[in-house]
Protein backbone atom coordinates (compact mmCIF):
# COMPACT_ATOMS: atom_id res chain seq x y z
CA UNK A 1 0.00 0.00 0.00
CA UNK A 2 1.32 3.41 -0.57
CA UNK A 3 -0.05 6.75 0.12
CA UNK A 4 -0.03 9.15 -3.14
CA UNK A 5 -0.27 13.28 -1.95
CA UNK A 6 -1.12 16.02 -4.08
CA UNK A 7 0.44 19.44 -3.13
CA UNK A 8 -1.52 22.35 -4.82
CA UNK A 9 -1.70 26.22 -4.76
CA UNK A 10 -5.48 26.24 -4.20
CA UNK A 11 -7.85 26.95 -6.67
CA UNK A 12 -5.84 28.50 -8.99
CA UNK A 13 -5.90 25.78 -11.76
CA UNK A 14 -9.43 24.69 -13.33
CA UNK A 15 -7.93 20.87 -13.56
CA UNK A 16 -7.26 20.88 -9.62
CA UNK A 17 -10.83 19.34 -8.41
CA UNK A 18 -10.67 17.29 -11.27
CA UNK A 19 -7.54 15.73 -10.28
CA UNK A 20 -8.72 15.54 -7.11
CA UNK A 21 -11.81 13.49 -8.24
CA UNK A 22 -9.66 10.92 -10.02
CA UNK A 23 -7.18 10.45 -7.36
CA UNK A 24 -10.20 9.16 -4.84
CA UNK A 25 -11.49 7.14 -7.10
CA UNK A 26 -8.04 5.38 -8.41
CA UNK A 27 -7.49 4.80 -4.68
CA UNK A 28 -11.66 3.65 -3.98
CA UNK A 29 -10.32 0.68 -6.30
CA UNK A 30 -7.07 0.25 -4.55
CA UNK A 31 -5.16 -0.53 -1.53
CA UNK A 32 -3.51 3.14 -1.21
CA UNK A 33 -4.99 6.14 0.43
CA UNK A 34 -4.45 9.35 -0.47
CA UNK A 35 -4.14 13.03 1.14
CA UNK A 36 -4.43 16.20 -0.61
CA UNK A 37 -2.33 19.40 0.73
CA UNK A 38 -2.58 23.00 0.70
CA UNK A 39 0.10 24.74 0.42
CA UNK A 40 -0.89 28.58 -1.07
CA UNK A 41 -0.15 29.91 1.97
CA UNK A 42 3.28 29.52 1.89
CA UNK A 43 5.37 32.20 0.73
CA UNK A 44 7.07 30.72 -2.04
CA UNK A 45 4.38 27.85 -3.22
CA UNK A 46 5.06 28.59 -7.00
CA UNK A 47 8.45 27.59 -6.37
CA UNK A 48 7.85 24.68 -4.17
CA UNK A 49 5.50 23.76 -7.78
CA UNK A 50 8.47 24.42 -9.76
CA UNK A 51 5.44 26.70 -11.13
CA UNK A 52 3.15 24.19 -11.66
CA UNK A 53 -0.30 24.59 -9.94
CA UNK A 54 0.31 20.86 -8.26
CA UNK A 55 2.53 18.36 -8.07
CA UNK A 56 1.87 14.43 -6.71
CA UNK A 57 4.05 12.23 -5.21
CA UNK A 58 3.79 8.82 -4.23
CA UNK A 59 5.39 7.56 -0.46
CA UNK A 60 7.06 11.47 -0.31
CA UNK A 61 8.67 10.92 -3.73
CA UNK A 62 8.14 13.69 -6.54
CA UNK A 63 6.34 12.03 -9.31
CA UNK A 64 4.38 14.50 -11.72
CA UNK A 65 2.78 17.58 -11.91
CA UNK A 66 0.36 16.50 -14.65
CA UNK A 67 -3.22 16.54 -14.09
CA UNK A 68 -5.01 13.52 -13.58
CA UNK A 69 -7.56 11.91 -16.02
CA UNK A 70 -8.80 8.50 -16.46
CA UNK A 71 -6.23 7.59 -19.11
CA UNK A 72 -3.10 8.56 -17.47
CA UNK A 73 -4.10 7.64 -13.62
CA UNK A 74 -2.07 4.31 -13.69
CA UNK A 75 1.20 5.54 -14.86
CA UNK A 76 1.57 7.50 -11.36
CA UNK A 77 3.14 4.01 -10.68
CA UNK A 78 3.71 2.22 -13.84
CA UNK A 79 6.07 5.96 -15.25
CA UNK A 80 6.16 3.82 -18.17
CA UNK A 81 7.08 6.82 -20.92
CA UNK A 82 10.98 6.97 -20.26
CA UNK A 83 11.92 9.20 -23.01
CA UNK A 84 12.41 12.88 -22.93
CA UNK A 85 10.06 14.81 -24.61
CA UNK A 86 9.93 15.43 -28.26
CA UNK A 87 9.45 19.08 -29.01
CA UNK A 88 6.47 20.58 -29.90
CA UNK A 89 5.52 22.66 -33.42
CA UNK A 90 5.71 26.45 -32.24
CA UNK A 91 2.75 28.83 -34.35
CA UNK A 92 2.88 31.59 -35.14
CA UNK A 93 2.46 34.42 -33.48
CA UNK A 94 -1.37 36.16 -33.63
CA UNK A 95 -2.26 38.76 -33.29
CA UNK A 96 -5.54 40.47 -31.00
CA UNK A 97 -8.39 42.34 -31.98
CA UNK A 98 -8.93 43.21 -28.46
CA UNK A 99 -7.40 41.81 -24.79
CA UNK A 100 -8.85 43.65 -21.58
CA UNK A 101 -7.69 43.29 -17.60
CA UNK A 102 -9.13 40.15 -15.62
CA UNK A 103 -11.85 41.69 -13.28
CA UNK A 104 -14.57 39.89 -11.92
CA UNK A 105 -17.11 40.42 -14.36
CA UNK A 106 -15.40 38.91 -16.85
CA UNK A 107 -13.09 35.96 -15.37
CA UNK A 108 -15.24 33.09 -17.18
CA UNK A 109 -13.26 34.60 -20.16
CA UNK A 110 -10.17 33.16 -19.45
CA UNK A 111 -11.67 29.32 -17.47
CA UNK A 112 -12.99 29.68 -21.33
CA UNK A 113 -9.92 29.91 -22.76
CA UNK A 114 -8.63 27.30 -20.15
CA UNK A 115 -11.14 24.99 -21.44
CA UNK A 116 -11.85 25.70 -24.51
CA UNK A 117 -15.46 26.09 -24.27
CA UNK A 118 -17.94 28.32 -22.22
CA UNK A 119 -18.20 27.08 -18.73
CA UNK A 120 -18.87 28.41 -15.17
CA UNK A 121 -16.29 27.65 -11.98
CA UNK A 122 -17.52 29.21 -8.53
CA UNK A 123 -14.21 27.90 -7.17
CA UNK A 124 -11.88 29.29 -9.92
CA UNK A 125 -13.76 32.61 -9.37
CA UNK A 126 -13.87 32.52 -5.02
CA UNK A 127 -10.08 32.00 -5.86
CA UNK A 128 -9.81 35.23 -8.08
CA UNK A 129 -11.99 37.25 -5.53
CA UNK A 130 -10.94 36.42 -2.32
CA UNK A 131 -7.23 37.19 -4.13
CA UNK A 132 -7.56 40.38 -3.97
CA UNK A 133 -5.24 43.07 -5.96
CA UNK A 134 -2.96 40.06 -5.17
CA UNK A 135 -3.85 38.57 -8.56
CA UNK A 136 -3.38 40.32 -11.86
CA UNK A 137 -4.34 39.10 -15.19
CA UNK A 138 -4.97 39.84 -18.83
CA UNK A 139 -7.48 38.32 -21.44
CA UNK A 140 -6.83 38.17 -25.30
CA UNK A 141 -9.53 38.22 -27.80
CA UNK A 142 -9.97 37.36 -31.46
CA UNK A 143 -12.80 39.02 -32.46
CA UNK A 144 -15.11 38.23 -29.66
CA UNK A 145 -13.45 34.32 -28.79
CA UNK A 146 -11.42 34.28 -26.02
CA UNK A 147 -8.25 33.19 -27.02
CA UNK A 148 -5.05 33.48 -24.61
CA UNK A 149 -5.08 34.57 -20.37
CA UNK A 150 -2.42 35.96 -18.58
CA UNK A 151 -2.24 35.25 -14.70
CA UNK A 152 0.24 37.05 -12.31
CA UNK A 153 0.83 37.19 -8.90
CA UNK A 154 2.94 39.53 -6.46
CA UNK A 155 6.05 38.02 -5.92
CA UNK A 156 6.07 38.12 -2.27
CA UNK A 157 10.01 37.98 -2.33
CA UNK A 158 10.66 41.04 -4.37
CA UNK A 159 8.64 43.94 -4.28
CA UNK A 160 7.82 45.48 -7.62
CA UNK A 161 7.93 42.02 -9.40
CA UNK A 162 5.73 39.20 -10.67
CA UNK A 163 5.31 35.64 -11.01
CA UNK A 164 3.36 34.53 -14.26
CA UNK A 165 0.53 31.55 -12.59
CA UNK A 166 -0.41 30.30 -15.76
CA UNK A 167 -0.18 31.97 -19.33
CA UNK A 168 -1.91 29.97 -22.29
CA UNK A 169 -3.40 30.49 -25.84
CA UNK A 170 -5.60 27.73 -26.97
CA UNK A 171 -5.87 28.89 -30.97
CA UNK A 172 -4.81 25.60 -32.94
CA UNK A 173 -3.18 28.22 -35.65
CA UNK A 174 -1.47 31.08 -33.73
CA UNK A 175 -0.04 31.57 -30.55
CA UNK A 176 -0.95 34.69 -28.83
CA UNK A 177 0.69 34.84 -25.67
CA UNK A 178 3.03 37.15 -27.23
CA UNK A 179 0.71 40.08 -28.63
CA UNK A 180 -1.30 39.99 -24.91
CA UNK A 181 2.35 40.10 -23.45
CA UNK A 182 3.26 43.09 -25.37
CA UNK A 183 -0.49 45.19 -25.14
CA UNK A 184 0.26 45.43 -21.39
CA UNK A 185 3.68 45.63 -20.53
CA UNK A 186 3.09 49.54 -20.60
CA UNK A 187 0.44 49.69 -18.20
CA UNK A 188 2.84 47.04 -16.02
CA UNK A 189 5.46 49.47 -16.23
CA UNK A 190 2.94 52.47 -14.76
CA UNK A 191 1.75 50.57 -12.50
CA UNK A 192 5.76 50.30 -11.21
CA UNK A 193 6.18 46.36 -12.14
CA UNK A 194 9.85 46.57 -13.30
CA UNK A 195 10.48 42.36 -13.78
CA UNK A 196 8.22 39.07 -14.61
CA UNK A 197 9.49 35.83 -13.85
CA UNK A 198 8.02 32.30 -15.22
CA UNK A 199 8.20 28.66 -15.45
CA UNK A 200 8.64 26.94 -18.77
CA UNK A 201 9.33 23.24 -20.41
CA UNK A 202 12.33 22.82 -22.41
CA UNK A 203 10.47 20.97 -25.47
CA UNK A 204 6.64 20.74 -23.73
CA UNK A 205 4.28 24.14 -23.70
CA UNK A 206 3.20 23.10 -20.21
CA UNK A 207 4.12 24.97 -17.92
CA UNK A 208 3.09 28.25 -19.95
CA UNK A 209 5.36 27.86 -22.99
CA UNK A 210 8.49 26.80 -23.84
CA UNK A 211 11.96 28.06 -23.59
CA UNK A 212 12.76 29.05 -26.73
CA UNK A 213 9.28 31.04 -27.22
CA UNK A 214 9.66 32.78 -23.80
CA UNK A 215 13.14 33.75 -25.53
CA UNK A 216 11.65 35.28 -28.24
CA UNK A 217 9.76 37.79 -25.69
CA UNK A 218 13.21 38.82 -24.42
CA UNK A 219 13.09 36.64 -20.92
CA UNK A 220 16.68 34.87 -19.86
CA UNK A 221 17.45 32.15 -18.17
CA UNK A 222 17.99 32.31 -14.29
CA UNK A 223 18.04 28.74 -13.58
CA UNK A 224 17.74 25.32 -14.62
CA UNK A 225 15.46 23.45 -12.40
CA UNK A 226 15.79 19.77 -13.13
CA UNK A 227 13.39 17.35 -14.71
CA UNK A 228 9.77 16.99 -14.91
CA UNK A 229 7.85 13.81 -15.79
CA UNK A 230 4.11 14.54 -17.79
CA UNK A 231 2.15 11.33 -17.14
CA UNK A 232 2.20 8.93 -20.70
CA UNK A 233 4.29 11.66 -22.21
CA UNK A 234 7.70 11.91 -20.78
CA UNK A 235 10.13 13.82 -19.14
CA UNK A 236 10.99 17.30 -20.03
CA UNK A 237 13.05 19.88 -18.35
CA UNK A 238 12.18 22.45 -16.29
CA UNK A 239 13.50 26.48 -16.31
CA UNK A 240 12.37 29.27 -14.36
CA UNK A 241 13.59 32.39 -16.48
CA UNK A 242 12.71 36.53 -16.24
CA UNK A 243 12.11 39.52 -18.25
CA UNK A 244 13.02 43.20 -17.32
CA UNK A 245 10.42 45.19 -18.22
Amino acid sequence: MSTITLKHNGQQCLWLNQSISMLERFCSNSDNKYEIVDISNKPNANDLLNGFPFAVYIDNKYVTNSPLFSLNISDLFEQKSNKLQIKGVELENGELSTSSEIKEDNINNSIEVCLNGKIECKEKSDWFRLSGNNIIGFIGYNLDKPVVMLEMEKDKSKNNALRILCFYSNDESFDYKYDLLKNFTEKLKENAFFEISVYVGEHDYFPNGTKSQFEKMDFTVIEKIGKTYLLDRGYDYIYLMKKTL
